[in-house]
């Protein structure tokens, strides 16, 4: 097992790629914090990550909100004495043209996809500093490196959390603390209850699984001399090979 006594917290961890992650990284040893708005929803993957024989510690909580992200900081300690890992991939997806934004959408977005990253990364690094270990994987997006209509909150946000991953892996280097980030591209969040099985073609849409795959590789020892980092999993989204 590749994060055995490892513990990760996992933000936007009810659905879709945050699931896929948390249930990755139990599958691997990791005992997982999740965190996410919708107690329901965490609820049912703290089931399934016990039904797999690991553990899991459910946090209601916005990460746009510096109490609710100190408190669940707090709790994940209280209950499992340090933190290796945070995956940061709690986010808010508005489409509209740029003259139908309002400063609620706008606001909602940045709150959530840039901010919310900046206060869990401030809340969780003095434990990280002090045991001179962690990794800290934050989710972009396809959209973070490519500008698209009707997306213009959204894509500010996502462009700004690569520039927030490489800074900040710049400047906490010397305390062996590894930051990268991932940008999937349009994930079918609706295939994430189906069975593995073979390889499917890159034509086809990526799987909230594709993209946890990478984030256990990155918070495993094989990305140990990785930080700083930008992996495109972008499938069949950016490119078709014929």
């Amino acid at each position: 097992m590749k994060l055995k006594e490892k513990v990760a917290i996992v933000t936007g961890a009810g659905t879709g790629i945050g699931r896929a992650i948390a249930l990755a990284y139990a599958q691997e040893g990791a005992a997982v914090v999740l965190v996410g708005r919708t107690q329901e929803t965490l609820a049912k993957v703290a089931d399934e990550i016990g039904a797999l024989g690991g553990e899991a510690l459910v946090v209601r909580a916005s990460v746009s909100k510096p109490p609710q992200v100190r408190r669940l900081v707090e709790e994940a300690l209280a209950r499992f004495g340090s933190i290796n890992i945070l995956v940061n991939n709690a986010g808010v997806f508005i489409y509209k043209g740029f003259l139908d934004l309002s400063l609620k959408d706008w606001d909602d977005t940045i709150d959530t996809n840039l901010k919310g990253i900046f206060l869990c990364c401030q809340a969780v690094l003095p434990g990280m500093v002090k045991q001179k270990q962690g990794n800290i994987i934050n989710i972009s997006s396809i959209h973070g490196k490519i500008g698209d209509a009707n997306l213009a909150a959204h894509c500010a946000s996502k462009f700004g959390v690569i520039g927030l991953t490489q800074a900040l892996a710049r400047e906490v280097i010397e305390h062996n603390i590894n930051v990268n980030v991932i940008c999937p591209g349009q994930v079918k969040s609706n295939w994430v209850d189906e069975p593995e099985a073979l390889p499917t073609p890159l034509s086809t849409r990526l799987k909230p699984a594709d993209v946890a795959r990478v984030a256990v590789f990155l918070a495993s020892p094989d990305s140990s001399i990785m930080t700083g980092s930008v992996i495109d999993v972008f499938g069949g989204t950016s490119v078709r090979i014929h």
